[in-house]
């Protein structure tokens, strides 16, 4: 049977973007080009995984031609062809864990963000597979020096947070520990937020706060302000008592750097629970023993509409 014949229910998109079976036809008669050419009319979201599962599927996972296809699109000039490649590689591990590895790494530090975004999923999608095999690795490239690699550890301690492993809580924290510190906007914009606050404490969140109270005895700003920064957040709006608790703390910091995050924090929990948040910022604001708390309060009071 041919492969067009074997993913008839594969033949365009939701959006009818991809043409699937001009892709399919360029598979089979090993057209480099004509494949690529269907690739390009992707983009990030459905399409683009509608053609990665086509090839997947028309090709089957773990098989020699699904491997060399993803090798010839990985090594392709066009950031769609290199995208949809990323996430073939995950069957391949740990088959080829040498091979599979570098290629991933060279993915995560694309230039471009399409194609850094599918390695950083693959990298959740392994370490979710192969946790005990895949999370060493991880714990190594926290330190790597590309700041696109670091904020791909971030997104997969997320992705495998997904899957509530009780097992895995405390050995993910560790791993994000590993960034705390990280300086850099492309790593801390997807931390404490992201990773941290929609990620670990909406998954397992007695455990990570008791480490988010931990972290915040630091005197990092970096460290707090990514423990401030995890309380703006559905995690931390779920647990907004005990993210008063801490913010509370937090709002001392005289560093700007770390009480515009606390602010941050109040304002995204404070818009949705006005009634709990209002009259503690309210009492901040009145406060003439702790006058440092005035700052924060103001500025979440001011974009939460008080």
């Amino acid at each position: 049977m041919s492969l067009t014949g074997r993913t008839s229910g594969l033949a365009r998109s939701p959006k009818g973007q991809f043409d699937a079976q001009a892709a399919l036809r360029a598979l089979e008669a090993g057209d480099e080009k004509g494949l690529v050419a269907a690739l390009m009319t992707t983009k990030w979201g459905k399409s683009g995984y509608q053609a990665m599962v086509t090839i997947r599927e028309a090709l089957g996972p773990g098989t020699e031609a699904l491997y060399d296809w993803a090798c010839r699109l990985a090594d392709r000039p066009e950031p769609a062809a290199r995208a949809i490649a990323a996430p073939l590689f995950r069957h391949y591990w740990p088959l080829r864990p040498d091979e599979v590895l570098a290629r991933v790494l060279q993915l995560a530090d694309d230039e471009d963000w399409w194609v850094r975004e599918a390695a950083h999923s693959t990298m959740g999608s392994l370490l979710s597979a192969h946790f005990d095999a895949f999370y060493p690795i991880l714990r190594s490239w926290a330190r790597h020096p590309s700041a696109n690699v670091r904020r791909g550890v971030a997104i997969a301690a997320r992705e495998a947070a997904n899957e509530r492993k009780e097992e895995w809580a405390e050995p993910l924290l560790h791993l994000v520990e590993l960034l705390l510190a990280d300086r850099e906007e492309y790593v801390r914009k997807n931390l404490g937020s992201y990773a941290i606050g929609d990620g670990l404490l909406r998954c397992y969140p007695e455990l990570t706060l008791r480490h988010l109270e931990k972290w915040a005895e630091s005197d990092d700003e970096q460290v707090r302000w990514n423990v401030a920064m995890s309380f703006a957040s559905y995690g931390g709006n779920k647990q907004w008592q005990k993210a008063l608790e801490i913010l509370t703390r937090l709002a001392t910091d005289e560093r700007r750097y770390v009480w515009r995050a606390v602010a941050s924090a109040l304002r995204y929990i404070g818009r949705r629970r006005p009634e709990q948040v209002r009259p503690t910022l309210e009492e901040w604001l009145q406060d003439e023993e702790h006058e440092k708390r005035r700052r924060p309060a103001a500025v979440a009071l001011k974009y939460m509409g008080g």
